[in-house]
Protein backbone atom coordinates (compact mmCIF):
# COMPACT_ATOMS: atom_id res chain seq x y z
CA UNK A 1 0.00 0.00 0.00
CA UNK A 2 1.18 3.30 -0.71
CA UNK A 3 0.40 6.58 1.49
CA UNK A 4 0.69 10.11 0.52
CA UNK A 5 0.97 12.48 3.42
CA UNK A 6 2.18 16.38 2.16
CA UNK A 7 1.66 19.81 3.15
CA UNK A 8 2.70 22.86 0.83
CA UNK A 9 2.54 26.52 1.90
CA UNK A 10 3.56 29.71 0.45
CA UNK A 11 3.45 32.52 2.68
CA UNK A 12 3.95 36.68 1.80
CA UNK A 13 3.23 36.27 -1.56
CA UNK A 14 3.25 39.17 -3.52
CA UNK A 15 2.24 40.53 -7.26
CA UNK A 16 3.35 44.14 -8.07
CA UNK A 17 3.71 45.43 -4.66
CA UNK A 18 0.64 44.40 -3.32
CA UNK A 19 0.54 41.41 -0.64
CA UNK A 20 -1.52 39.17 -1.84
CA UNK A 21 -1.49 36.67 1.49
CA UNK A 22 -0.54 33.29 2.49
CA UNK A 23 -1.73 30.00 0.71
CA UNK A 24 -1.61 25.96 2.31
CA UNK A 25 -2.48 23.49 0.85
CA UNK A 26 -2.46 19.38 3.21
CA UNK A 27 -3.24 16.15 1.60
CA UNK A 28 -3.22 12.56 2.73
CA UNK A 29 -4.68 9.23 1.38
CA UNK A 30 -7.28 7.32 3.41
CA UNK A 31 -6.68 4.45 3.07
CA UNK A 32 -5.82 2.77 -0.34
CA UNK A 33 -9.09 4.64 -1.67
CA UNK A 34 -9.29 7.78 -1.39
CA UNK A 35 -7.24 11.33 -0.86
CA UNK A 36 -8.46 14.04 1.49
CA UNK A 37 -7.27 17.49 0.79
CA UNK A 38 -7.43 21.03 2.73
CA UNK A 39 -6.57 24.43 1.10
CA UNK A 40 -6.89 27.44 2.94
CA UNK A 41 -5.63 31.22 2.40
CA UNK A 42 -6.13 34.88 3.66
CA UNK A 43 -5.62 36.04 -0.27
CA UNK A 44 -5.98 39.92 -0.43
CA UNK A 45 -7.61 39.69 2.67
CA UNK A 46 -9.74 37.22 1.85
CA UNK A 47 -10.66 33.40 3.55
CA UNK A 48 -10.61 30.61 1.65
CA UNK A 49 -11.27 27.41 2.85
CA UNK A 50 -11.71 24.19 0.58
CA UNK A 51 -12.17 20.69 2.20
CA UNK A 52 -12.97 17.74 0.27
CA UNK A 53 -12.20 13.59 -0.87
CA UNK A 54 -11.50 11.93 -4.25
CA UNK A 55 -11.45 8.69 -4.64
CA UNK A 56 -8.51 7.09 -6.26
CA UNK A 57 -10.56 4.11 -8.06
CA UNK A 58 -13.89 3.43 -9.60
CA UNK A 59 -14.97 6.54 -10.87
CA UNK A 60 -13.12 8.98 -9.02
CA UNK A 61 -16.10 10.43 -6.67
CA UNK A 62 -15.29 13.60 -5.53
CA UNK A 63 -17.19 15.33 -2.54
CA UNK A 64 -15.86 19.12 -1.50
CA UNK A 65 -17.16 22.28 0.58
CA UNK A 66 -15.73 25.70 -0.01
CA UNK A 67 -16.27 28.73 2.33
CA UNK A 68 -15.21 32.29 0.44
CA UNK A 69 -15.34 35.07 2.54
CA UNK A 70 -14.60 38.55 1.35
CA UNK A 71 -13.02 37.81 -2.03
CA UNK A 72 -11.79 40.82 -4.00
CA UNK A 73 -13.02 40.32 -7.42
CA UNK A 74 -11.02 42.88 -8.86
CA UNK A 75 -7.28 41.47 -7.16
CA UNK A 76 -8.69 37.89 -8.97
CA UNK A 77 -8.62 39.79 -12.39
CA UNK A 78 -5.56 41.77 -11.82
CA UNK A 79 -3.78 38.23 -11.24
CA UNK A 80 -5.72 36.81 -14.04
CA UNK A 81 -4.08 39.81 -16.23
CA UNK A 82 -7.62 41.13 -16.86
CA UNK A 83 -7.28 44.79 -15.87
CA UNK A 84 -9.46 45.07 -18.48
CA UNK A 85 -12.50 44.19 -17.05
CA UNK A 86 -14.19 47.37 -14.68
CA UNK A 87 -15.42 44.82 -12.01
CA UNK A 88 -15.18 46.13 -8.61
CA UNK A 89 -17.18 44.28 -5.20
CA UNK A 90 -16.30 41.52 -3.27
CA UNK A 91 -17.33 37.49 -3.47
CA UNK A 92 -18.49 35.18 -0.92
CA UNK A 93 -19.81 31.91 -1.00
CA UNK A 94 -20.20 28.75 0.66
CA UNK A 95 -20.29 25.69 -1.92
CA UNK A 96 -20.76 21.87 -1.80
CA UNK A 97 -19.99 19.87 -4.58
CA UNK A 98 -20.54 16.21 -4.92
CA UNK A 99 -20.04 14.09 -8.64
CA UNK A 100 -17.41 12.56 -10.92
CA UNK A 101 -14.97 14.05 -13.54
CA UNK A 102 -16.69 14.04 -16.93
Amino acid sequence: MTALNATAAARNLEMEGKGLGDFTVTASTAGSSAIQYNINSNFAGSSIRVSGESLLTGDHRTTATANIANLPIDRILAVAGRRDLPVRGVLTANVQLSGTPA
